[in-house]
């Protein structure tokens, strides 16, 4: 018998191959394997009203709502619990040719720090002590442009409670909520 049991923190409105949350979220997974057994097989036939069944996969993405039977005829043998954070979340970084903009919002962001984060230290901002939900704009100025591998991270201490990645290396295409702002220029400015 295994038992496995892992953590991972996600980004408010992460890509997964699942639904994405709009809140960050802790998911735990735990997966059982009896490995000395195989899976179940034959006919699910109840003895009483319960619904009867072909064989387990069938049953399986009946009562999990899947779409589409599991391919090969094998189910991941887990649970997978997510847990949205409402403590704060970045709802959108707008990225000005001086200036990103960082709105930020949730149950308890008071005293949170806002950073923007890259390959060495970025400036912070520490968000006001408020005890109700809010919304709060933090805006930092880059006159010389992002800092490499910038990033904007909303923590609490030395935890993490919400980022976007900005620039290369960590952006993986577009960032749900991060926006660049272009203003228009004449040619002689361009």
């Amino acid at each position: 018998m295994m038992t496995s049991l892992t953590w991972e923190r996600r980004q408010s409105r992460s890509p997964v191959p699942y639904e994405s949350l709009d809140w960050p979220a802790t998911e735990t997974t735990v997966a059982h394997v009896d490995v000395s057994q195989g899976e179940q097989q034959g006919h699910l036939v109840s003895a009483e009203e319960a619904p009867s069944f072909i064989d387990f996969y069938t049953a399986a993405a009946c009562f999990f709502w899947l779409d589409r039977q599991p391919v090969g005829g094998w189910l991941y043998q887990g649970v997978m619990y997510r847990h949205q954070d409402t403590r704060g979340r970045v709802n959108g970084v707008r990225i000005l040719d001086e200036e990103v903009e960082v709105e930020v919002e949730g149950d308890a962001i008071g005293g949170m720090i806002v950073e923007l984060a890259g390959g060495g230290p970025g400036p912070t901002h520490r968000l006001p002590d408020r005890r109700a939900p809010s919304i709060e704009t933090v805006r930092f100025p880059v006159k010389d442009g992002l800092p490499p591998g910038a990033w904007v991270l909303l923590r609490s201490g030395e935890e993490w409670i919400d980022r976007r990645f900005l620039t290369v290396p960590w952006t993986r295409g577009t960032e749900a909520g991060v926006e660049v702002i272009v203003e228009p220029r004449t040619k002689l400015e361009a």
